[in-house]
Order: C-alpha cells, then sequence, then structure tokens
C-alpha cells in the first residue's frame, strides 16, 4: 500500500556508572557477618526449643557506622548499571484521503539495580537495600513497562457536492481524531517497612515471600522467644518477650495465609526488588474540530476534546515524575503513597485508595490565519 509503512525495530543500550543514592557511611548487619533470624509462616513450623543462633539484641545493638564519629552521610556513587532490549513494531498511514493513522506496539524488558534515586517516587524505594551489594537489588527497573500498543488518527469526513452555501459552511470542514494507549504497570517492591539489615534506614527492606500465600495479602509478624532450655514461645511485639531482646529467635506471620510477610528487625528479606507489576493503563482521548474558512488565509475552529472519554478508572501508578500534576491516569500516585507498597498497610496493594484519574472535557474555539 503505497500511503502505508511497517517498520520494526529493535533497541538494546547498557548503561554502567549510573548514579544511587547511598548512606555511605553504613553497613548491614548482614554483611558484617551477623546471621539473620528466621521468620515462620505458621506456628506449626516453629521448633520446640531453638539454642543457640542470633538474637534480636545482636542486631539491636550492632553499629552501622563505618566510622562512629559521622552520623548519616547520603551520597550519590555512581556505580549503578542497567540493561534495556525492545523490540517494536510501528504502522504508519500518511495523511491521504483523508486519513491518517499511526499504531504502534513495543515490547520491552528494562533490568537495573537502581532507578529512584531522586525520590519521585514513595512506592519504590530511593536507597538499595545493601548499598555494599547491589546484586540483591538487580532485577525489573521501576521503568519496565513490559507491554505499550498507541494508536493516533485523523479523519477528515468527505465533503458534500452542493451548491447551497449555508450547507457547505454547516457540513464542510469536520474532522474527527483520537488517541488510545494501553500499556502494563509499573513494577514496585513491596516494603517491609522495618530496618531488616539494621543499617540504619528502612528505605529498601523488603517483605518475605510466602509461596503458599494469598495473592496481594500482607501481614506483619510477632516475636519468637525462647526461655530457658531454649523452650520456643510466641508474643505480640507490642509486648515483647519475657527475656527481653535477648530472648527474640524469630518472627512468626500474624496472617499464615499472607503472601508477604514483614521483614522485621534481623530477618533476611527474600521478595525481590520490583517484583509485583501494578496496575496499567488504558485510556482513549478523542476530539471533534469544526473547521469554518473565513477568508482564503483565515480559518475558525471550533473544538471538543475529551480526555479518558470512556471515563474508564485507570488506578495505577504511572510513571514516577517530578511535576506531580494532573490527573488523567494519577500521575500523583507515585508521589502520595506511603501505603501501596507497605506491607504492615490496612491499604497494602489496594488500588482503589488511588483517584483512577476521570473524564475530562474542553471546548475551544482557535482562529488560525
Amino acid at each position: 500500500m503505497k500511503d502505508t509503512s511497517l517498520e520494526l525495530r529493535y533497541l538494546g543500550t547498557r548503561a554502567t556508572q549510573l548514579p544511587i543514592q547511598a548512606r555511605t557511611n553504613t553497613i548491614s548487619a548482614f554483611t558484617a557477618g551477623v546471621q539473620p533470624l528466621p521468620t515462620f509462616f505458621d506456628a506449626s513450623q516453629v521448633p520446640a526449643s531453638i539454642v543457640g543462633g542470633s538474637r534480636l539484641s545482636d542486631f539491636e545493638n550492632f553499629d552501622p557506622f563505618i566510622h562512629p564519629e559521622f552520623s548519616l552521610m547520603t551520597a550519590f556513587p555512581t556505580v549503578g548499571a542497567s540493561t534495556y532490549h525492545a523490540g517494536s513494531a510501528d504502522v504508519n498511514r500518511r495523511f491521504a484521503r483523508g486519513m491518517m493513522l499511526r499504531a504502534n506496539y513495543t515490547w520491552a524488558h528494562n533490568i537495573d539495580d537502581a532507578t529512584n534515586e531522586l525520590f519521585s517516587s514513595v512506592a519504590n524505594p530511593r536507597r538499595p537495600f545493601d548499598w555494599m551489594n547491589l546484586r540483591l537489588d538487580r532485577g525489573r527497573s521501576t521503568l519496565d513497562i513490559r507491554h505499550k500498543f498507541a494508536l493516533s488518527w485523523i479523519y477528515e469526513f468527505p465533503n458534500l457536492s452542493t451548491e447551497n452555501g449555508a450547507l457547505r459552511t454547516l457540513l464542510h470542514g469536520w474532522q474527527w481524531n483520537g488517541t488510545y494507549l494501553a500499556q502494563t504497570g509499573q513494577p514496585i517492591s513491596v516494603l517491609a517497612n522495618a530496618d531488616a539489615n539494621a543499617n540504619a534506614d528502612t528505605a529498601g527492606d523488603r517483605a518475605i515471600l510466602n509461596p503458599a500465600g494469598i495473592a496481594r495479602l500482607g501481614t506483619s509478624v510477632d516475636y519468637v522467644c525462647a526461655g530457658p532450655g531454649g523452650l520456643t514461645s510466641i508474643a505480640p511485639i507490642v509486648t515483647g518477650c519475657a527475656g527481653g531482646s535477648g530472648s527474640v529467635v524469630g518472627y512468626i506471620a500474624q496472617n499464615p495465609n499472607a503472601r508477604y510477610v514483614q521483614a522485621e528487625v534481623g530477618a533476611f528479606p527474600t521478595v525481590g526488588r520490583n517484583t509485583f507489576e501494578s496496575p496499567g493503563v488504558n485510556v482513549w482521548n478523542l476530539g471533534l474540530f469544526k473547521n469554518t474558512k473565513l477568508t482564503e488565509g483565515t480559518t475558525l475552529q471550533f473544538r471538543v476534546d475529551t480526555f479518558d472519554t470512556f471515563n474508564h478508572r485507570n488506578y495505577s501508578l504511572a510513571q514516577p515524575t517530578v511535576f506531580q500534576t494532573g490527573v488523567l491516569i494519577g500521575t500523583v500516585n507515585n508521589a502520595l503513597s506511603t501505603t501501596y507498597a507497605n506491607v504492615t498497610s490496612n491499604l497494602f496493594l489496594n488500588d482503589r485508595q488511588f483517584t483512577g484519574g476521570s473524564r475530562q472535557m474542553q471546548l475551544g474555539v482557535k482562529l488560525i490565519w
């Protein structure tokens, strides 16, 4: 078809020496050699007795500062890296016979170990779990949108053959255009809301995965205590163990049916970075124009534009941005959500806490000369 082209593309990039945000005067207790505390999903998994091993007090007494004479020092070392692969198909029909159309589908995969160092998103941590071991954070990038489809078009309605001036003015010059966007959601990290590795930083600490748990369900934990002879018992964190933190030998999920379990102080997270995919976007934008020639070089245009035309709620985080404006697809959600990725929150992974966007309509008049 002489007015239409099909273009297939591949793009691959490899980036090194990317900046990350890190507190460079701190070290993880695990990196320093302290053994993690176990986390049990069900009471039946808790041994009758536990003798030896780490205690919560080992982590509470751990000094995370490499140079104790200094406190927290935030820096941006250039130690990050990323890999990107994408394939796309682009169909482009140039404007001919009153019709222009462009459609694009992209499959992409973006892997990195840091994305959000400028803290444009609360749902994605700005610092890694352990800045000395970025391999633990290597995974899907916050910018990893796996599938994306975009369609745009302009259609000029054909003019009727008539000698009546009033009919020509009324019926000629109509134009319909629109766009459609559908894409998969942004990946996020399920956060523990605790300093699991005792490095004086909760930002990058993730949760523990219970493979048998119910999807999208999170839970806090209770203490597993070791008494005389190592005999174990369970105690709420709010009351603590009878022997204090020196008797805490592990944790147990409050809800054994939860897929995501809090990694409390001393527990090693097993949920990878950005392993949960938030909802995607599906939105139509349509417009209707009427162009009326006033003179040879002057046109008066009336237009009606609708955004999210069908008022379809998009409970999406959208892309992180420093420009927190607009409600079409909820671009403010990243900055406002302190609860979405927090495994201990009552609103954990609850998409309905977001606005979902709303239809917007505008009328316009434009004079073109």
